[in-house]
């Protein structure tokens, strides 16, 4: 009788009439009326639901759960070392290596490496493990563990090394404005390092990802780090600096279905790349990349990819182009779209009625270059500008190089995985804009015309 429950709400849209009654005091009720059909709407993910409901339990006027991020790491430090160390013997453990490496995110990318190159994913259910991980000890004996294993020893072995790394509990689930917490609000840990100029996560469990990028489904989720003496909540932000892909293609006017290609993938596409060539065979991994990569393009077919060279960095691939349906022929001219990138649908266009986010399910920098011999070529440099937009870039461009070649080079990047007020109603119009100038051609004329 000294427990009483209560409710926070998190509404998609309109907030939807509800009643909480407390019948006697073993009793609360919650219920809802006239509860509307979702609405489901392109490029927001929550379209699946109306509302999340937060129970709070209080004991005599004191909140019980859910925990403020303070008094859920003051429990969760009382069941593991949140600052967990090596035996004595295993002190020594990459300590030589990490001596001849001078900055910390050097230091910090070499134990990630080792940690996750060396140690096998195995997730061990027992009562004991469940939401704790095993001593530092015990996971470089097995040569195996689970994600909060990975973080546990990759905080140890930083520790030796005089760096600061906590474990961090993060949800796989897009962020919601929430101040309190709760161990059903994550599912995955990963690592976490701040000093005055920088801020890092890395997740060690994700075997083909970049040291410097967590995996893309992380980005804008949040995390409860663990540091037992200044414990926050704090949303995960997705960057970019390099392109996630980079294509070049070489051909000759007269031979477009036989032209080659180099590409380049970076970030999470390289290791969404490496992974699916880990699983399939070579025929099953052609055909996944034929799908993948020429979803980016309109009309520009890449066929025959041959590996080159793979690593955390980057994939790199040869391949052969057919753009013969990308270089329109005229009787007098040849045309080229200023518009290369199938980037989103129409669909994108009808969110222009609502408040609501709009959601991406990754950031994108994308780069396209096409080079052309031609026999002889006159024409003049051109270019497509749209509207600006915070956090997104696009250019197209022609020019005409030495020995008669045509160079046309474009680039996207979106930096924004969330788009909301301002910044999502001029995507909007940017979007409009992209979409309305697919029509659009860069005009090739011969020496001479």
């Amino acid at each position: 009788k000294n427990i009483t429950v209560d409710f926070d709400f998190v509404f998609v849209g309109d907030s939807i009439p509800y009643l909480i009654e407390r019948p006697n005091e073993k009793q609360t009720v919650l219920r809802f009326k006239d509860i509307p059909k979702a609405e489901q709407l392109p490029y927001f993910e929550h379209s699946k639901w109306l509302a999340k409901i937060n129970i709070k339990f209080y004991e005599n006027g004191k909140l019980l759960s859910p925990a403020t991020p303070e008094a859920f790491v003051d429990w969760y430090k009382k069941l593991t070392p949140l600052r967990p160390l090596l035996n004595e013997s295993e002190k020594q453990t990459l300590q030589d290596e990490l001596d001849t490496l001078f900055s910390i995110r050097d230091k910090l990318r070499y134990i990630h490496n080792f940690v996750k190159d060396n140690f096998r994913y195995v997730s061990d259910l027992r009562p004991s493990h469940t939401i704790t991980p095993f001593a530092p000890s015990t996971i470089l004996g097995s040569k195996f563990g689970d994600c909060k294993d990975r973080a546990c020893l990759v905080s140890a072995i930083a520790f030796e090394a005089g760096i600061d790394v906590s474990m961090a509990v993060v949800t796989a689930s897009s962020f919601i404005d929430y101040k309190f917490t709760h161990p059903f609000l994550y599912n995955h840990v990963i690592c976490y390092y701040e000093n005055e100029s920088e801020s890092i996560f890395f997740d060690p469990t994700a075997r083909y990802q970049n040291f410097d990028f967590v995996p893309e489904y992380l980005g804008e989720c949040q995390a409860l780090i663990l540091d037992p003496e200044n414990p926050k909540t704090a949303v995960i932000r997705s960057t970019i600096d390099s392109a996630t892909l980079e294509v070049s293609i070489v051909g000759h006017i007269d031979s477009l279905k036989n032209s080659s290609v180099k590409l380049i993938l970076r970030n999470q596409l390289q290791a969404i790349v490496r992974r699916a060539a880990n699983e399939q065979t070579t025929y099953e991994h052609n055909n996944y990349l034929n799908d993948l990569l020429n979803s980016y393009f309109y009309v520009i077919n890449l066929k025959n990819f041959k590996l080159i060279s793979s690593a955390d960095s980057a994939v790199v691939y040869t391949a052969q182009a057919d753009l013969s349906s990308f270089v329109i022929s005229g009787k007098e001219k040849k045309y080229l779209p200023k518009i290369p990138f199938t980037l989103f649908n129409k669909e994108i266009l009808t969110r222009n009625n609502d408040d609501l986010p709009l959601h991406f399910d990754r950031i994108i920098k994308v780069m396209l270059s096409i080079d052309i011999q031609f026999d002889s070529i006159q024409t003049v440099s051109d270019s497509l500008s749209l509207s600006q937009v915070e956090g997104v870039q696009f250019s197209s461009k022609s020019s005409v190089t030495e020995n008669d070649r045509l160079l046309v080079q474009y680039q996207y990047l979106r930096e924004n995985k969330i788009m909301t007020g301002n910044v999502k109603n001029d995507f909007l119009i940017f979007c409009k804009e992209y979409i309305n100038s697919k029509n659009k051609m860069f005009i090739i004329n011969k020496a001479g015309e």
